[in-house]
């Protein structure tokens, strides 16, 4: 069967039988372009579970406000429905209406709930109403549905009720889904991974070098006679630093050779042999 689209709803396609007596008040069907007015709400929750009142069962569907698309298709269809009446009740009923009559006397299927947080629409039910989880098939009964559940319903706008104090909307709630919850609303993901274990090493040179003296004054000597004998091409922009190095490393031999001078005097004013440490 056809669900009606809330983007491409065309209210003067709407229709409202002559209203006749079923025995327990007047009523009258409603259709849209000959067809039942049937639309799929969106994700909603609600209010109680499904509550049963004499013989019947009912839920009150619960809207969050931002579901501006549905509520506004709704207040559409009642305005259209108000114009119908209006322009049919002298013929209909036993006196005739003003249009702000007709809007006083019918009774809106939505409430506002919670300061207008939410929106509430009771819509009535049948003990054999299918009620699915998910889109898996699995088939539950209305008893399932509890207020905390996200809910998708398939709802048929069937006619209107007509009583001495208002007109009321006959909505049937046609097919429930529960929508599986968010899991990361109620459950820990989180996962905590084992600390890494570092372990201190005590690094141990493989041989000890002992470095004397004369092994250092070698050393500085050969670097020193490499930077003056490298045949480095200097550019223009880099002369000045170059004659401060070379300043610098003149110095540095001379006082390598005084070190090494000072060396030989103490090591032969106290005769202390070339090997020993």
């Amino acid at each position: 069967m056809e669900q009606i689209d809330p983007n491409t709803f065309d209210k003067t396609q709407l229709k409202i039988n002559i209203p006749a007596y079923n025995g327990e008040m007047h009523y009258s069907k409603i259709s849209y372009k000959g067809m039942p007015i049937i639309i799929q709400t969106p994700q909603t929750l609600t209010k109680q579970k499904i509550v049963k009142q004499g013989k019947r069962l009912f839920c009150d569907i619960m809207f969050n406000s931002i579901e501006t698309e549905f509520l506004h298709w709704i207040e559409e269809l009642e305005t259209q429905l108000h114009k119908i009446l209006f322009e049919n009740s002298s013929n209909w009923f036993d006196q005739t209406f003003q249009l702000d009559d007709i809007e006083t006397l019918f009774v809106s299927p939505v409430k506002m709930f919670k300061s207008g947080k939410y929106y509430i629409l009771r819509a009535y039910l049948k003990e054999s109403l299918r009620v699915f989880k998910d889109n898996s098939g699995v088939g539950l009964t209305y008893l399932d549905i509890v207020p905390e559940n996200n809910i998708i319903s398939i709802l048929e706008f069937k006619g209107i009720k007509y009583t001495s104090r208002d007109f009321q909307l006959d909505i049937e709630i046609k097919q429930i889904m529960i929508i599986q919850s968010d899991p990361y609303e109620n459950n820990c993901f989180i996962k905590i991974n084992k600390p890494i274990e570092i372990k201190e090493t005590n690094l141990k040179p493989d041989t000890e070098t002992n470095l004397k003296p004369d092994d250092l004054n070698e050393v500085i000597l050969k670097e020193i006679e490499y930077i003056e004998d490298s045949n480095i091409k200097l550019t223009n922009n880099f002369i000045e630093i170059y004659n401060e190095a070379k300043k610098e490393a003149s110095e540095t031999k001379q006082i390598a050779i005084n070190a090494h001078l000072k060396l030989e005097e103490i090591r032969k004013k106290y005769n202390i042999e070339p090997d020993s440490e």
